[in-house]
């Protein structure tokens, strides 16, 4: 018979997990925040020093995640039964392994930088840290999510916690695509950018496919319940916004009214389309729904990476973009060209990614659903 000692502590065991995921997950949101708004103040050229308040909300977040990871550890290194919950244990295995590249990325750094001077976006260093930060924000889900199907009664809070997770996974795999595709990867010793056409086609293939997984994975996760998807999208841009915009002041501010509308807009339609229940009537209808979903959130990829896209299609296009004055003229400037080029393709990618989330999810279901035990699951 099942001992309630060990039942009491099984279940403190949970509750320490469940405010782990929580308190991971606001670093992960903290540590792409400010990693994006890092890179900002680069491309302002403001005085480059480790002392600066997004260094601050960067470093902020990793040491969350990694004291996380820190009592993770020591979470699955005790004999209890959480290791019987397949994603909880994953994640905490896939936190130690993120903080551990995240951590590690901050000292290399530093030794690249008294080697070889100031670095670019695409350098080994900020690779690693990078990688640990995606594997980082895949693990928060993971948990997050596990807890919702396995644990009932944590299941409202857990739900609450998955929107800003699922948008800083979004946000952090978008920026993963941004370091390869972006030229600001030169530097006095290496250039590590790519040449413009591979550029242009990574992110024409893969930004959309990312909006379109994520816009489907964000509606699974509720089960395609109305709104949810829509509320991830908003947080995504305001993030976006407070990170990338806000700080170049006017230079980029203007596009932010056009920048809500558009990707707001896009967004709830393709949310209504998906997650109706006015909409959807049957199997056949909601599938074919999926894909016309599917392909509007994929076709605005362009607009909805504002504004840091500019500088892929820009360079692309031969464009002048020697600093942030010429980004909005050359937004404006190109729209009907990059629109013509970006919206059908994104659509198609769009489509794509629809057939890739359909033949992951129901593994995703698996290893989330699934379980070793069902002594611990409680109403």
């Amino acid at each position: 018979m099942y001992n309630k000692n060990l039942k009491f502590l099984d279940y403190s065991n949970l509750e320490v997990s469940l405010f782990i995921l929580i308190v991971s997950t606001l670093g992960s949101v903290m540590q792409i925040s400010g990693a994006s708004w890092d890179i900002t103040s680069h491309l302002l050229n403001q005085p480059d020093s480790f002392f600066t308040p997004s260094h601050a909300m960067l470093y902020t977040g990793i040491g969350l995640i990694a004291i996380s990871a820190g009592v993770s550890s020591y979470l699955l290194r005790r004999k209890n039964k959480i290791k019987q919950y397949n994603s909880i244990s994953l994640s905490f295995k896939l936190l130690i392994i993120g903080s551990f590249l995240s951590l590690i990325a901050g000292p290399l750094d530093y030794l690249w930088h008294r080697n070889f001077g100031l670095d670019g976006l695409l350098s080994p260093t900020h690779i690693t840290l990078a990688t640990g930060m995606l594997i980082n924000s895949v693990a928060v889900f993971i948990g997050l999510y596990g807890v919702m199907n396995n644990i009932s009664h944590w299941k409202n809070l857990a739900k609450i916690f998955l929107i800003p997770s699922l948008c800083s996974l979004w946000f952090t795999s978008i920026w993963y695509v941004f370091i390869f595709v972006l030229p600001f990867s030169e530097s006095d010793f290496f250039n590590f950018n790519l040449d413009t056409y591979s550029a242009t086609l990574i992110a024409s293939i893969f930004l959309p496919l990312i909006n379109s997984i994520m816009f489907l994975c964000s509606s699974k996760v509720f089960n395609n319940t109305f709104g949810y998807a829509s509320i991830i999208v908003s947080l995504l841009v305001l993030i976006n916004t407070l990170s990338t915009i806000i700080p170049t002041g006017d230079l980029l501010s203007p596009l932010i009214p056009w920048y809500f509308v558009s990707i707001l807009g896009a967004s709830l339609l393709a949310d209504i389309l998906l997650n109706s229940r006015f909409i959807r009537i049957n199997t056949k209808q909601f599938k074919n729904n999926k894909l016309i979903a599917s392909s509007i959130i994929g076709s605005i990829f362009y607009f909805f990476n504002y504004p840091m896209i500019i500088w892929t299609y820009g360079t692309f296009l031969h464009t002048d973009l020697g600093s942030l004055n010429a980004v909005l003229p050359t937004f404006l400037n190109t729209i009907v060209t990059v629109t013509l080029i970006t919206v059908p393709v994104g659509a198609a990618m769009g489509l794509i990614g629809y057939l890739i989330f359909s033949k992951i999810e129901n593994s995703i279901d698996v290893l989330i659903k699934g379980r070793n035990s069902t002594i611990m699951k409680s109403d």
